[in-house]
């Protein structure tokens, strides 16, 4: 019996070990996020991760990363990507320093605060879901994004009181409002 607590003990140890091996224990969930944690320390904002995400869909970290070390002038903001296993689905959560986007976009699109922004200048209708105003478009019509011709695309964005977040889809397959809810929703302080 000692021999066989022994085995599952070196076991654990070992597993850790290895998921330790870049620095970051990411069998937990939120933990992979450490190594862009290190990264936002001088953010002007409490960056946000979400709990959820469709299963799906896995982080992309290390070109999260390399847009956050690129991004050193404008907007103080972070990217998290997501792509699905079959890459034809990517998720992007932005998140920028309020006050500067205020002062910059809302200034530049000539909207003087955030709800005539978003409803009138982006075009998004506004809903109500746990406790939070979020802003939301989705389309069915074939686009032409950054990553190529998608058949559907999805943005949201809601206000947090010192950033503001949104979250962009671009894929092959339909994503619902309510999936989209669902993701702002679980979003959570990293």
């Amino acid at each position: 019996m000692r021999f066989l607590i022994v085995i599952v003990i070196i076991g654990l140890v070992g597993t850790l070990a290895w998921d330790l091996r870049d620095g970051v224990l990411d069998m937990l969930p939120g933990e992979q996020y450490g190594s862009v944690k290190n990264s936002t320390k001088m953010l002007p904002f409490q960056v946000q991760i979400p709990a959820y995400v469709p299963k799906n869909f896995k982080f992309l970290e290390k070109e999260s990363l390399a847009l956050l070390t690129s991004n050193s002038a404008g907007i103080p903001q972070i990217n998290l990507l997501y792509e699905s296993s079959d890459g034809k689905n990517g998720l992007a959560l932005k998140q920028h320093d309020r006050g500067r986007y205020e002062k910059d976009v809302l200034t530049l699109a000539k909207m003087s605060d955030f709800p005539s922004y978003f409803q009138n200048y982006r075009k998004m209708s506004e809903t109500q879901s746990g406790g939070k105003t979020i802003y939301l478009k989705i389309s069915d019509t074939k686009s032409q994004t950054a990553f190529g011709e998608q058949k559907y695309t999805a943005a949201t964005a809601f206000l947090t009181s010192d950033s503001v977040v949104e979250l962009d889809y671009y894929g092959d397959k339909f994503l619902s409002q309510d999936e989209l809810i669902k993701i702002i929703l679980s979003l959570k302080v990293l």
